[in-house]
């Protein structure tokens, strides 16, 4: 009998729920499960997949665990998240700006971390090709491990701890440069018919692919690249301001593959650079970390997701609200509850590298339509948060403890002011606007000048004055009483940095205002 690779000894499972356990076995037979020595439960085990449920338990530390003939060490009841999403969840401690105040916490051998391998197609574990040594192990908040903890992932189970007093635990399931499409099951993607674009522009893009020649040409630059993996990755999120050719020379003068540089140091040799690029079955596509990575999770009983990702889906940004629904509706199938999601909207950004933020815009606003319309999802505010020149900005606390605010307040009952001051309504008053806010308690603008609104009258922008009464902004300008029509466009350009704030020291969300809604 074998358990998930999941399970194993230093692990946290989920408190005061029924608990799956899965795995395989090559025989049948009747298995007694002991909880610290005591009798817990028993089930008969078939021959190939089977699973159980542990009857829910207190919250409690370091217990043992016996399955059949397997035992389980240092076994900790808790709190578990799931942290999904690309390089912003995946964003290493290491990289984070305040990573000294985590660093100077005391050891924690009860705030535990595993992360899923990162793998990208069946069969690239094996290889060993990767560098998987930190990868699908639990290990806890020591100072040789926490480098490696998503930084966004490290601040909101340090919040939940410090609430809670409880054993928390962190299931890391992200990879970057990622659409929401490679996280979810295809088929459903296909039985979509809006969705279905993302499997046929892949199956596309096979055509006339010669998948010998990809296969060794991509197997060749793998294995080249694995030399200076984790140097290339800490200039990349480390440094803030990378641009394409700083990377390229960055690598070039290490030794290290660069396969959008034709002039760096390569095994490829003369390989024209469009074949280096070509993208294939070993790289990810729709579906297929669903497959590799969320496999391994899949049925992992836990309180919640907590998500960051939307900078890959900023091709289709349309298509967005439908994508994510769609994943948090897969996600929750799987689990066979609805779990809550609790996620990050895209950060102020406006280029980096080839990528520029230009429909970042519209992917808020889809964004902002999951968080409206799906229930259980969270949106949290990082409209203070971004970088203009860096798809990584290097401050994560604020979106750690956004999240930990919102699940304080929305899965644990610790009623707090948890969500971004959220524009409800904007009333003309002769030569002023009244805008109120929904979680908009203790309404502040830090600094002299409000940023990033616009104010528009008759389509022409024109200045205004502005205050705070009663927790509303109240913006006045001369023109607004002639006026036909007013507009507002607040954060609506790539990059910006919103200055208004709510008691709890939450931005507002971006927002506009059309003239027929003044």
């Amino acid at each position: 009998m074998r358990l998930a690779r999941i399970f194993q000894s230093g692990m946290t499972l989920q408190c005061f729920r029924p608990v799956r356990i899965w795995g395989e076995s090559e025989g049948e037979g009747e298995v007694n499960v002991l909880l610290n020595g005591t009798p817990l439960v028993k089930f008969f085990v078939s021959k190939g997949k089977f699973s159980f449920y542990l009857p829910p338990c207190p919250p409690q530390e370091n217990a043992t665990i016996r399955i059949g003939d397997i035992l389980l060490e240092h076994v900790d009841f808790g709190e578990v998240w799931l942290a999904g999403g690309q390089s912003n969840m995946h964003f290493y401690l290491k990289w984070d700006a305040e990573r000294e105040e985590l660093y100077k916490l005391p050891e924690d051998a009860h705030f535990r971390y595993y992360e899923v391998g990162k793998y990208t197609f069946e069969g690239e574990r094996e290889e060993g090709i990767k560098d998987g040594s930190r990868w699908d192990h639990w290990v806890h908040f020591s100072p040789e491990n926490r480098p490696y903890f998503s930084a966004v992932a490290a601040w909101f189970a340090t919040f939940l701890r410090r609430e809670l007093h409880i054993p928390v635990a962190i299931v890391s399931c992200s990879f970057g440069g990622t659409s929401a499409s490679t996280w979810m099951d295809e088929e459903l993607l296909k039985a979509d018919p809006l969705l279905k674009v993302y499997t046929d522009e892949y199956e596309k893009s096979l055509e006339g692919l010669d998948l010998e020649r990809y296969y060794t040409i991509n197997r060749m630059i793998r294995q080249y690249s694995a030399q200076g993996a984790e140097a290339a990755e800490d200039y990349m999120y480390g440094k803030t301001g990378v641009t394409q050719e700083m990377f390229n020379a960055f690598l070039a003068g290490n030794a290290i593959s660069a396969p959008s540089e034709p002039a760096a140091p390569s095994p490829a040799g003369d390989l024209p650079l469009e074949e280096l690029l070509r993208k294939g079955p070993n790289d990810p596509h729709p579906g297929s970390l669903y497959r590799t990575m969320v496999s391994e999770v899949k049925y992992l009983t836990c309180r919640g997701v907590i998500w960051y990702q939307g900078c890959t889906d900023e091709a289709k940004p349309t298509l967005y609200s439908r994508l994510f629904s769609a994943l948090i509706e897969n996600w929750r199938r799987d689990h066979g509850e609805r779990l809550p999601f609790i996620f990050a909207q895209l950060a102020p950004f406006g280029s980096w590298m080839d990528g520029v933020g230009t429909n970042y815009p519209e992917v808020r606003r889809q964004q902002a339509e999951v968080a409206r319309t799906v229930p259980e999802v969270y949106m949290v505010s990082t409209s203070d948060a971004g970088c203009e020149v860096d798809i990584h900005p290097k401050y994560k606390k604020p979106v750690g403890r956004r999240m930990a605010l919102q699940a304080l307040d929305k899965i644990y009952g610790r009623p707090t002011l948890s969500d971004a001051p959220t524009l409800f309504s904007a009333e003309r008053k002769g030569e002023e606007l009244l805008l109120t806010f929904l979680g908009g308690k203790g309404l502040y603008v830090k600094g002299d000048a409000l940023s990033a609104m616009h104010a528009f009258a008759d389509e022409r922008e024109t200045e205004f004055a502005f205050r705070i009464e009663q927790d509303a902004l109240i913006l006045r300008s001369e023109v607004f009483a002639a006026a036909k029509s007013i507009r507002l466009a607040f954060a609506e350009t790539a990059y910006y940095n919103v200055n208004l704030y709510n008691g709890a020291g939450i931005p507002a969300f971006p927002f506009t205002v059309d003239k027929e809604e003044v």
